[in-house]
């Protein structure tokens, strides 16, 4: 008789669980899938304000489109907490929990039916953020491609680097010109999009600025070979001379094969230098005025050069050296004109090799958002930065948000049982709706608020990520024990 009753209680126990799982992960996906569909909804119509003659409304739905997936992994975590309130919620409207409770089912037993359909949803969200994410969200960047014309942006791969093939180019000592090179994406394959390069001299003057349309990466060999394509042998020469220093630079180099290339270059009349500016011709009386050590004023010599005490005009000789000084620069004028030299010119080039000290796949870390990265994408680029001796937060605070997204789920659905089973049981479904919604809100915002902490002030990413999934699992497992 007792083995009897004991296969019965199991046999009823596994039928409970069916059962409270079923409610729970129908309800769970109807509200990922609800949200989901108004997120979705909401962000087409957005879009309308950004259409013209170059992002039509078909850019706009495929832009949607690969956004989706973005979407639907933030809704995940709060879709669950819906989910698992509307699920328990009918099920103790129809006092099918207290004759669970009844037959000897705890209420830690029935969370634990709950929770079991919020894993499915762990296991969605971290395969979106590790498969699919890094694709969509590239996708997307390329229908809605962001500005990067704005030289304050700070998207993309920025590194400052000597320039030997600029210095040869303007006639200058080749450990004086600096280059910096900004690169605005890069895919896994090698390829980069526009890339942007300044040259300095020495005293960080501009020299010539170029830009690129794109490029390929390629092997050390066939860079060597594409500094034999130039249609001048002594430009061949100096540019392998070029590549060759570079390499003894930097010992580990790799090389892309830059397409169209359009160069700004800068003579040496374009921007006059302040030493010559102020420089004095042959001859120019000073106008420093000498000051005297004993009272701290301008001694009487000095103020008689420029102004006669008795009538209050300039003097002679401050006449006649702000006509030397006149003369100067129309001399100097004449000169710039009779150079018979632009002072800008542009050159144009099929292609160029860009040398870099860092490899594809770090270029392509680099360039992406830390919300567009994989989870190994993540680490990877915490290692890069690591052995930089750099760091950046919010990549880290990134990884943590995605690593730790499944106790976020797990958590907010031992909230919402506590909604069921607390002090909110005797109150309307659409109450524990209400309520479960601005817990999710609040939540969403602490989340917010604590990454906003991490990149202002420092502190460890790993700790304000743990803060509101810790404090969410105290307050729900605090309510729960309250009622049991």
């Amino acid at each position: 008789m007792n083995h009897l009753q004991v296969n019965g209680s199991a046999r009823t126990g596994k039928i409970l669980s069916r059962y409270v799982k079923k409610n729970a992960l129908y309800a769970m996906v109807g509200a990922v899938l609800a949200l989901w569909a108004l997120q979705v909804l909401f962000s087409a119509l957005a879009e309308i304000e950004a259409l013209s003659a170059s992002y039509t409304y078909s850019d706009a739905l495929t832009f949607i489109a690969y956004r989706s997936p973005y979407f639907l992994a933030q809704f995940i975590p709060t879709g669950a907490l819906l989910g698992a309130v509307v699920g328990l919620g009918l099920l103790a409207n129809k006092a099918e929990l207290i004759v669970m409770r009844a037959a000897g089912v705890s209420i830690y037993r029935i969370v634990g039916w709950a929770l079991q359909p919020a894993f499915l949803f762990v296991l969605v969200a971290l395969a979106i953020n590790q498969f699919v994410l890094p694709h969509s969200n590239l996708k997307a960047n390329q229908v809605r491609k962001p500005d990067t014309k704005l030289l304050a942006s700070v998207n993309g791969y920025w590194t400052m680097q000597k320039n030997t093939n600029a210095a040869d180019a303007q006639g200058l000592d080749k450990q004086t010109v600096n280059s910096i090179v900004f690169i605005d994406y890069a895919d896994a394959k090698g390829n980069i999009g526009e890339v942007k390069r300044w040259d300095l001299d020495a005293d960080n003057n501009l020299i010539s600025l170029s830009t690129a349309a794109g490029g390929s990466y390629v092997a050390k060999e066939v860079a060597k070979e594409a500094t034999n394509q130039f249609s001048n042998a002594n430009e061949a020469k100096e540019a392998k001379e070029a590549t060759l220093n570079s390499q003894n630079a930097l010992p580990t180099q790799y090389y892309w094969q830059l397409n169209d290339i359009a160069t700004l270059s800068l003579s040496g009349h374009a921007a006059i230098n302040k030493s010559s500016a102020d420089a004095k011709p042959a001859g120019m009386p000073s106008t420093k005025a000498t000051v005297d050590t004993q009272t701290g004023t301008p001694s009487t010599a000095s103020f008689k050069a420029t102004v006669d005490t008795q009538t209050g005009t300039p003097s002679t000789a401050s006449l006649l050296e702000n006509s030397l000084a006149q003369q100067h620069r129309l001399r100097q004028s004449e000169s710039i004109i009779l150079d018979n030299k632009p002072l800008v010119t542009k050159s144009i080039k099929d292609s160029e090799v860009l040398a870099l000290p860092i490899s594809p796949s770090s270029v392509y870390l680099l360039t992406r958002r830390a919300e567009d990265l994989s989870l190994t994408q993540l680490y990877a680029h915490k290692l890069f930065n690591q052995a930089q001796g750099t760091r950046s937060l919010e990549h880290e605070l990134a990884f943590w948000q995605k690593l730790l997204s499944p106790f976020a789920v797990l958590s907010l659905v031992i909230v919402a049982c506590s909604f069921v089973f607390g002090s909110l049981r005797t109150h309307s479904l659409g109450l524990r709706i209400v309520v479960a919604i601005i817990f999710a809100l609040l939540f969403s915002y602490v989340q917010d608020l604590t990454g906003f902490v991490t990149l202002a002030t420092g502190v460890s990413p790993l700790l304000m990520v743990l803060l509101p999934i810790v404090g969410s699992a105290l307050l729900g497992f605090y309510l729960l024990k309250r009622q049991s």
